[in-house]
């Protein structure tokens, strides 16, 4: 983090929010950093389920949608990381199979308002009386003006590496 005037913080490498639902209400407190690219990176669980539940949205994605939209408007690149769902659940083995194989879940990147849907609908092709948390992703949101040292040492690092602005 970089210090400015009054010992206040300018900018921030790296914030993760996982608020469990209540992410929007969140990033509605980072807007104007956000807009300033005062963030470098930003993880955010993307949980459409647990988002519109919090927020009492009965237009499913809305909010999940806005919350991108507002990070994609400003100028940060969004990357999807894998697709998960709780840990400790029963899950079923389909679901599991199917949120992560690229080959035959063809998740609509492209399209926000579809990709959220993607994760109502894996919830509606593989039903369960046992799960019903739903599924979700975590979101790398990547400011235009973020800087990466000039070798990575992680992975990720070295996969967002080529599409920031050259150095």
């Amino acid at each position: 983090a970089g210090r400015g005037k009054r010992n206040r913080i300018d900018n921030m490498f790296l914030v993760k929010v996982d608020t469990q639902g209540f992410e929007p209400s969140v990033f509605s407190g980072l807007t104007k950093s956000i807009a300033e690219h005062k963030i470098d990176f930003l993880i955010t669980e993307y949980w459409p389920k647990g988002i519109d539940f919090m927020n009492d949205m009965t237009d499913k994605c809305a909010k999940p949608v806005a919350m991108l939209e507002m990070l994609a408007s400003s100028g940060y690149k969004l990357f999807a990381m894998s697709n998960v769902s709780h840990p400790s659940s029963t899950v079923p083995e389909e679901a599991k199979h199917f949120l992560n194989d690229s080959r035959i879940n063809n998740i609509p990147y492209h399209d926000l308002k579809a990709h959220c849907m993607f994760f109502y609908e894996v919830e509606r092709k593989f039903p369960s009386e046992e799960y019903s948390m739903g599924y979700w992703t975590d979101i790398l949101a990547v400011s235009p003006t973020a800087r990466l040292p000039d070798v990575p040492v992680s992975e990720v690092g070295q996969l967002v590496k080529p599409h920031l602005q050259s150095q």
